[in-house]
Formats: structure tokens, C-alpha cells, sequence
């Protein structure tokens, strides 16, 4: 082999193994293109409540601007005081935000009751808002969030009454592991909000208490710890594995002791997860969810398979020159 073809061979693997690993975009840049018939989609989806508006199709970056768009509006709304009414837990809307795909998403508590008035509300506002920023029929999808846990400091003549029927029936639906207690009957405004005030002290007294500690992920199975409006709600963390009817009851135990003590009898309590529940005994989870099929992760390497193809070119290209060369 000459020197002129090393160098063409030298040449060739740098752009392979360099250049192109470095082009890749991996999980690190969002590729931005709008999606127009996913509307219809949703429509026949069960747990959607409402699509208006079209998606206009666009790509690269008439699609970021057209998502950074959205995005503005979606903080608009949320942020504009006169929508407080719509907002958990005075109203349904657990969260309003933009959505990649070319729409906004707005996210509803899965426990309220929801009308075709709330529904018309809301879309009206949001166009109203989108309108405001030059974009009419802006395309929107009203779905299903769990709860809402964000604080919006709703003021205390807005604070919705409880719920007590709803916490009743909890028990044996499909991911809720334990309930315990009741929920008074609290009449909208100060009533309810002096609940709130009294499960809060409850939640944070707990989560001041050392010995609560063991039972935080990781560990112990509570992935979260906090009041919903009228209810103590405890998730347990996925990948903890099985998890033992002592451990409920010890965690469900310590609530019931501090509220108790802090003057609140039959504190209501709902431990949510998708964990299998087992009789007695230690839970051990000896899963290593870090490991990866190698294959695997090859194919996440950014330009792993055009790094392979152009270095099988090179050699082709190599037996080739050889072939030629030896005749």
C-alpha cells in the first residue's frame, strides 16, 4: 500500500470515529415537529374531555417558535388571577402547559365532577389568552392529571368543601393500597381551609420525626408525603418492590398518633402505588435496574450505526484497492 492511500484510510476513520459520534444529537436536543392528526387521536381516547382548535404542521424551528408560543400562553393562564376559579382545588385544572407535539395540554383532577360548562370555560379562556398573542383556534386537549398538588394559595373564601363520599369509596380501587380514617363534612371557605391548616400541621410534624426517615425512599417506600386538600396522601415508590402489610400499617400508624396528638382524631389517609402488597417480613429489592443489555446500549450511542456502515465502506473500499493493486 502507498502512502497516499494510508493517508485516505487515516482520513477516512477520523470522520468515523470523531466526527460523526459528535453529531449525534442523543437525548440532548428536542427535535421539534408538530403533529396535526394527533387531535383526532385523542378524541378517541377515553380519559380526553375535550379538543378544539387545529395544529398547523410545522418543523425545525417555525415548530420551537410555534412551542415557545404555546408555552407563553400557558403561563398566562395560569398566572392570571381571574382563572383562580378553574384552578384546584377550587375548580378542576391541575396543570396547563405546552406540549412538543404543537398543542396545550390542560390537565384535570381526576376526582372532580366535570360539566360541559367547565369545559367550554376553560377552552374560552385559553383562546381568549391565545388570541391576546395573535393565534386563533389555538389547538387544545383537556385530559386527566391525578391530583393537584400545586400550591396556588388559593384564599381562604375559595377554599371547595370536602369531600367525604369520594375518601369512602377509595378503598379496593385499582392502585390505592391502604385507607384509613374519615373525612368530616366542611362547608366551602373558612371550614375547609381550617382543615387543610390542621392536616398540614399533622404532615409536617411527621416529616420533622427522625424515625419517619426509615421509611422515605430510599430507605423505606414512601416516595411522597403530603396533604391534598381535604386527605393525607402517601405514594409509594414504584421501584421499591413488594412492600409488607407491617409497613403499612407502621407508616399509617405514625400519622394516626401524630394527629392525635395534635388534636385531629380519624386523620384520613390514602396510600397510593402500583407495589404488590405481601403478608410479613423484610422487604429486599435485589434488582439492579442499572444494568443494560450491551446491544442496547451500543444502539444508544449517538451515530453508532452511520459509524459502523462508513467504517465497513472504508474497508470495502481498502479489499478493493488491494484487489486492483495485486493484479
Amino acid at each position: 500500500m502507498n502512502k497516499t492511500f494510508l493517508k485516505i484510510i487515516f482520513i477516512s476513520m477520523f470522520f468515523c470515529l470523531i466526527l460523526v459520534p459528535c453529531s449525534g444529537t442523543g437525548d440532548q436536543t428536542t427535535i421539534f415537529i408538530t403533529d396535526p392528526s394527533i387531535l383526532e387521536e385523542f378524541e378517541n381516547q377515553n380519559d380526553t374531555y375535550r379538543v378544539a382548535g387545529e395544529i398547523p404542521y410545522k418543523t425545525g424551528e417555525d415548530a420551537e417558535e410555534w412551542f415557545a408560543e404555546l408555552n407563553v400562553i400557558a403561563k398566562e393562564f395560569w398566572k392570571n388571577d381571574s382563572n383562580i376559579i378553574y384552578k384546584h382545588p377550587c375548580g378542576p385544572v391541575n396543570n396547563i402547559e405546552a406540549h412538543p407535539e404543537g398543542y396545550i395540554f390542560v390537565g384535570l383532577d381526576s376526582r372532580s365532577h366535570i360539566i360541559d360548562e367547565d369545559l367550554n370555560d376553560i377552552v374560552r379562556e385559553v383562546s381568549k389568552t391565545a388570541e391576546q398573542h395573535g393565534i386563533n383556534n389555538v389547538p387544545i386537549v383537556i385530559g386527566v392529571t391525578p391530583y393537584g398538588t400545586t400550591d396556588i394559595g388559593i384564599p381562604e373564601k375559595y377554599y371547595p368543601p370536602t369531600k367525604p363520599s369520594y375518601f369512602e369509596n377509595l378503598s379496593g380501587r385499582e392502585g390505592v393500597l391502604k385507607t384509613s380514617g374519615l373525612v368530616p363534612e366542611k362547608e366551602r371557605g373558612k371550614e375547609a381551609y381550617k382543615w387543610n391548616q390542621k392536616l398540614s400541621g399533622v404532615v409536617n410534624e411527621v416529616g420533622m420525626n427522625k424515625s419517619f426517615e426509615k421509611y422515605r425512599y430510599p430507605n423505606g417506600p414512601i416516595g411522597a408525603f403530603f396533604v391534598d386538600y381535604d386527605t393525607v396522601l402517601i405514594f409509594i415508590y414504584d421501584d421499591y418492590g413488594d412492600i409488607t402489610d407491617q409497613e403499612l400499617n407502621d407508616i399509617t400508624n405514625m400519622v394516626i398518633k401524630t394527629g392525635e396528638k395534635k388534636g385531629v382524631r380519624n386523620v384520613p389517609i390514602a396510600i397510593y402505588g402500583n407495589n404488590t402488597i405481601i403478608g410479613s417480613g423484610p422487604v429486599t429489592n435485589e434488582s439492579d435496574t442499572n444494568g443494560t443489555d450491551s446491544e442496547d446500549q451500543n444502539e444508544n450511542i449517538p451515530g453508532f450505526g452511520i459509524t459502523v456502515s462508513l467504517l465497513g465502506f472504508v474497508l470495502l473500499i481498502g479489499l478493493v484497492y488491494i484487489q486492483n493493486r495485486s493484479k
